[in-house]
């Protein structure tokens, strides 16, 4: 195990998380993992009660996906939901999924070559970026975009928090990317997308941050979420992809 944070000071938030790091490796590594990369909010050091600990496990055959997926889905380590992301090395080669699982939510091959850069690697040898063809800014919008239009189709009917949850959290990517596009350069951080838009208090970010924070108590407001994240859609395809 790589120990990436060894030059951290750990905060008292971020312990539990180490300590479920070392817990969860054993139960994803087999025969068949080439590596496993840490991202999301622990990576980004921004992790706080409830936060999820994510990672980012390649194997070596498309047969080893499936057997994986059942055994860590809804993984949960003292308290902590550990997201297993699963990939084959088929399938970041031809940058297509082989395996579908919706309860398994994962990005596309394409967008976790891309992100690769701001994880950090957990076991294993790393991935070689050069060997694989990164998207373009344009390519991202036009694979991310219909993946969120398909999650919310997906998510209108139902009451389930966590997966208003997962669109909430997906928003915040976009306006990264979106004030990346507008000349606005930083790293990914939800602290600062909420700082910089702190004096807009209608903007969108605000209505996600609290479905992310607390779904159960929105479920409520669905439909006003999801038309307003559907409005924001619309109009970043409308000035970034014209037709």
């Amino acid at each position: 195990m790589h120990h990436f944070w060894s030059s951290w000071t750990i905060s008292d938030a971020e312990r539990p998380y180490v300590a479920a790091l070392a817990q969860a490796l054993p139960l994803v590594l087999d025969e068949h993992v080439v590596c496993v990369y840490v991202g999301g909010s622990f990576i980004r050091r921004e992790v706080v009660v409830g936060s999820d600990l994510d990672l980012y496990v390649l194997v070596d055959t498309n047969d080893a996906l499936e057997p994986l997926i059942a055994k860590t889905e809804g993984l949960i380590i003292n308290g902590i939901p550990v997201q297993v992301h699963l990939y084959s090395i088929d399938e970041l080669e031809h940058q297509r999924h082989v395996v579908e699982n919706k309860t398994n939510r994962r990005m596309p091959p394409a967008v976790l070559l891309r992100e690769l850069k701001h994880y950090a690697l957990l076991y294993g040898t790393p991935i070689d970026l050069s060997k694989h063809e990164l998207m373009t800014d344009d390519d991202y919008l036009r694979k991310f975009l219909p993946v969120l239009r398909r999650r919310i189709a997906d998510d209108w009917g139902k009451n389930d928090a966590e997966r208003l949850r997962f669109i909430a959290k997906q928003i915040f990517f976009l306006v990264h990317h979106e004030m990346k596009l507008r000349g606005e350069l930083f790293d990914f951080s939800r602290n600062k997308l909420l700082s910089r838009f702190e004096a807009e208090q209608q903007h969108i970010l605000h209505l996600c941050d609290a479905m992310r924070k607390d779904p159960h108590a929105h479920v409520r407001r669905k439909e006003d979420f999801l038309l307003q994240v559907s409005t924001y859609l619309d109009d970043v395809e409308k000035e970034f992809m014209p037709l």
